[in-house]
């Protein structure tokens, strides 16, 4: 995975999109306890795929898309197609929890640390009150 983010970094395309290859590769021949059913699927492959997007666009139009069964090429080509739309909640809570649909609806708070017992840690505390700051 080092390689594919080295390869980011200097916007080598053909890099980026061999290691795509690859991870489709490698995640496709995992053993136990890796289930057959997970094998069809690689979402880190797909996830890594669109970090190039987030980076750099122009270099995400060059990189090739996976040449492998794992890899959902038809997908991601409906994305491309429907400029990769952002999805919508589909589940409401009723209105005397309300306060539940906010918070799905709103974005994920910017995540801090802090010191404690000598270890960095995530600030909780933090996170739930910028989560629910309505």
């Amino acid at each position: 995975m080092f390689v594919f983010f080295i390869a980011l970094a200097g916007k080598d395309e053909e890099s980026i999109s061999e290691c795509l290859q690859r991870i489709c590769e490698v995640h496709q021949r995992q053993g136990y306890p890796v289930k057959k059913i997970k094998k069809c699927f690689v979402p880190v492959a797909h996830g890594f795929y669109h970090l190039v997007r987030l980076f750099d666009e122009t270099l995400f139009e060059r990189v090739r898309l996976p040449e492998h069964k794992c890899f959902i090429k038809g997908f991601e080509e409906w994305q491309k197609k429907n400029d990769f739309p952002k999805g919508k909640q589909f589940y409401h809570y009723p209105e005397e929890m309300d306060e539940a649909n906010l918070i799905l609806q709103k974005p994920i708070p910017v995540i801090h640390r802090c010191k404690s017992y000598g270890r960095w840690m995530v600030d909780v505390e933090k996170f739930i009150d910028d989560l629910s700051d309505f």
